[in-house]
């Protein structure tokens, strides 16, 4: 993993176009016809949907339809307002632009959060007496130790005391592709897809294995239990490249799949930093909406901007929407990680709960190899996981009675609800 300074891009150029769910498809390219917009269906590049991108150098944009959701190219804010003029009112709900999306990575907090630094110290200078506070509590904490019975998240969470396997259950990860040849996987039902239009098929960073490995995986050779939902159907969709680069069209592409594929759980260890008070995107929170419709809760990472405790930054994108269940991290001592985002925004983006997100056992991208990583992307895969199991529990259950479980039932920790939501997740138990 690399720990230099990395300036990374935030918009694409193009736009997110959210269109109400009663506009019919012929009526959106008829009137993107009549405004010189050439769109694509995402439909014609289902058996390659790596080859989606060739809509915006082949035409202008591609049209999400289960998602109602258009992404438009560059240089057509006038054809846009074009569109906007040719359907009724209320038709085009929303406009937004499109956003860069990355793995969250072990050493995003490294990168720094540069805007509203003076503001956010001022507003919360009392982060420092609380860590102080914590610390002392910390040294009478017992802390949850890896064994050679299992990974300390899998007891913090007691995994170990579920008789739940989430089998039957299908869980789509959404990240940097997986080995599937990696030993641990052997026999295990998986599907892929490719959302990106370079690098290759598997997984080359190792980050979207991980966060497999921890949402759906179970020992290693030597027996040690580290995954969760250890007889769940995997769905496992590259939205990010083989630099852990994506876009929001991407990962709508992956949502899109996803659903056709009637996954009951989408985990996403991705996203985009956010400013102080920065709203959440109208388009993922209708997207998170539908997909709960649909049956499908989608779980993402809080984000690892901040540099406590000195530095709380807030919860990233699309984790900082409503319907999004919002994930952040905690050590082993279930002290809240130093990385970890927080609920700092006034308007939305809380966190819901935290999970074990520092040193991490799980298998990487190579043969029968595994390494403890850091992140509230670790931290997102373990609640995944266990809401798999609850949706094998009440196999009726709606997304938000199931979100309901999760909270509920989660251990109360001595932390802000700012930066642990409910608590730590916890299996469901008979």
């Amino acid at each position: 993993m690399k720990t230099q300074i990395i300036v990374r891009k935030k918009h694409t150029g193009r736009k997110l176009v959210l269109l109400n769910t009663l506009v019919k498809r012929e009526t959106i390219f008829k009137t993107a016809r009549n405004s010189s917009v050439k769109l694509a269906h995402f439909n014609d590049y289902m058996a390659m949907p790596e080859k989606y991108i060739q809509a915006f150098s082949e035409g202008d944009g591609i049209y999400f339809e289960g998602l109602n959701v258009a992404v438009i190219n560059y240089h057509k804010e006038e054809e846009l307002s074009y569109m906007k003029k040719g359907l009724e009112q209320n038709e085009i709900l929303s406009a937004e632009p499109e956003r860069y999306v990355y793995a969250i990575d072990r050493y995003d907090y490294l990168r720094g959060y540069r805007d509203g630094i003076n503001s956010l110290i001022e507003n919360y200078s009392k982060l420092e007496e609380e860590a102080t506070e914590d610390k002392a509590m910390g040294e009478r904490r017992r802390k949850f130790t890896d064994d050679e019975r299992a990974s300390w998240g899998i007891k913090a969470t007691k995994v170990l005391d579920s008789s739940y396997t989430g089998k039957g259950i299908n869980i789509a990860v959404l990240d940097t592709g997986v080995f599937k040849k990696h030993v641990d996987l052997n026999g295990r039902k998986i599907s892929t897809k490719k959302f990106v239009s370079t690098g290759s098929a598997g997984d080359v960073d190792g980050h979207g294995s991980h966060c497999v490995g921890v949402a759906c995986g179970f020992t290693d050779e030597a027996g040690i239990r580290y995954g969760v939902a250890a007889k769940s159907n995997i769905f496992c969709g590259k939205v990010l490249n083989d630099e852990g680069e994506g876009t929001d069209g991407s990962i709508l592409a992956g949502i899109e799949w996803a659903l056709r594929k009637k996954c009951r759980v989408i985990s996403m260890s991705l996203g985009a930093p956010c400013e102080v008070d920065e709203p959440w995107s109208k388009t993922f929170e209708n997207v998170a909406k539908r997909a709960m419709k649909m049956g499908c809760l989608i779980v993402a990472a809080a984000g690892n901007e901040s540099n406590r405790p000195f530095l709380a930054a807030p919860v990233g994108h699309p984790a900082n929407c409503p319907s999004i269940f919002a994930v952040g991290a905690v050590d082993s001592g279930l002290r809240i990680a130093r990385f970890s985002c927080g609920g700092i925004n006034q308007n939305g983006g809380q966190v819901d709960l935290v999970a074990p997100g520092v040193s991490v056992y799980s298998m990487i991208n190579k043969q029968h190899e595994h390494e403890k990583w850091d992140g509230t992307s670790m931290a997102t895969p373990f609640v995944s996981g266990i809401a798999g199991l609850y949706f094998e529990q009440n196999p009726d259950a709606a997304p938000l009675d199931v979100w309901s479980l999760l909270t509920q039932n989660a251990r109360r920790l001595n932390l802000s609800s700012f930066d642990a939501g409910s608590g730590l997740v916890q299996a469901p138990l008979d």
